[in-house]
């Protein structure tokens, strides 16, 4: 994983190489086998992420030539929109690209990322929960995974931090 600062933010790239492709992947695009896949994420504070995720068979140079173009990828955007202390709206939209020899295949891709974001919203929502149930930030179990996240999060820390009370009662 790689993970470097932006101006606004933090991006974070993750490699899987030589990985089988995920179920929608494999119905948006016939892969001869086994592929390279990469996430690549970038957090725009205060509440935005863009996500740029795919797969190429193994061979077509994915991650040796930055060559991302082919093979199948999606492009999502994420939206997060403070409602009160405890609620937020969280927005997203995809593009993706159709495969030549399977154009009816992108109805797929739309229907099984709604399904995958509807499973993250309940997973999402018992976070929130244990937070609040169980708050201390100092006993969290921190992996290298992690790191890209925990960048974002220390800015939005920042953020608040910086935030003095006139301007949010005002």
């Amino acid at each position: 994983m790689k993970v470097s600062a932006t101006p606004d933010g933090v991006k974070f790239i993750r490699w899987m190489l030589n990985c089988v492709p995920p179920g929608i992947y494999a119905k948006a695009v016939k892969f001869r086998g086994r592929v390279d896949r990469w996430g690549e994420f970038e957090y725009v504070a205060p509440s935005c992420i863009l996500q740029f995720t795919g797969a190429r068979d193994i061979g077509e140079g994915a991650y040796e030539n930055d060559a991302r173009d082919g093979g199948f990828g999606l492009r999502i955007f994420y939206g997060i929109t403070p409602e009160t202390e405890d609620t937020c709206h969280y927005f997203w939209s995809m593009a993706s690209n159709k495969h030549p020899d399977m154009p009816e295949n992108i109805d797929t891709v739309v229907e099984q990322t709604a399904y995958t974001f509807d499973e993250d919203r309940v997973v999402i929502e018992d976070q929130y929960r244990n937070i609040a149930d169980f708050g201390d930030r100092n006993s969290w179990l921190d992996i290298h995974v992690d790191a890209g996240a925990n960048r974002a999060r220390r800015i939005v820390e920042r953020l608040l931090a910086d935030v003095r009370p006139e301007e949010v009662d005002g």
